[in-house]
């Protein structure tokens, strides 16, 4: 599931909630909550997103870079046809690991907070 899926989906509950009476709107919107819960668990509850989206993420200037980092195994990858997919969370440790590599770790909540 990528980052736009759950985004989307997130979307669609929205507006179905803002549009429709109060039964419905629950209904409908447990129906949403239900399908993208199934949709996490497929993919063992991890988003996974494109090498477009990770290059922004990670502030690189080419997809290049992200499709090497995922065959080196630095980030997290799986083959979708005929693109590659890096895990959300994959990226989002590399691009804090990157934004502050004199801590040599993922930051912890309580880390983050005080930067």
């Amino acid at each position: 599931m990528t980052a736009g899926t759950i985004e989307r989906t997130l979307e669609a509950l929205r507006s179905k909630i803002e549009h429709a009476d109060q039964e419905q709107a629950r209904r409908e919107g447990l129906e949403l909550i239900n399908d993208l819960l199934r949709q996490l668990r497929q993919d063992g509850g991890e988003a996974w997103i494109g090498t477009t989206e990770a290059k922004r993420l990670l502030g690189v200037a080419s997809e290049n870079t992200v499709k090497a980092w995922a065959t080196l195994g630095v980030l997290q990858s799986k083959q979708v046809g005929t693109r590659i997919k890096v895990s959300l969370s994959g990226v989002l440790s590399e691009a804090q690991r990157r934004a502050h590599p004199e801590l040599g770790h993922d930051l912890d909540p309580m880390e983050i907070a005080e930067v």
